[in-house]
């Protein structure tokens, strides 16, 4: 059960985020958490502990999320982990 809830919660993000690039700014996607760790040669962001995005669409939380860029940085996949 935990995985399908982690695959739902990965494509809602994914198209909500993908959504907000393509919106105006005052439809932005918010991410806050406790801790946050990026790295920039590896594109990747690691949000723990009280995750929650807010989004125009829809409201998630999670324990963990995981973003991948491009080098652009632009999301390439984005990962929600609940324990």
């Amino acid at each position: 059960m935990k995985r399908v809830f982690v695959i739902c919660a990965c494509i809602q993000i994914a198209a909500a985020l993908a959504y907000a690039a393509d919106t105006e700014a005052t439809n932005k996607t918010t991410i806050t958490s406790e801790r946050l760790t990026f790295d920039y040669q590896r594109y990747t962001a690691e949000f723990e502990k009280n995750v929650v995005v807010i989004d125009p669409n829809m409201k998630m939380n999670s324990d963990r999320l995981n973003v991948v860029f491009d080098n652009e940085s632009n999301i390439k996949q984005a990962i929600a982990i609940a324990a």
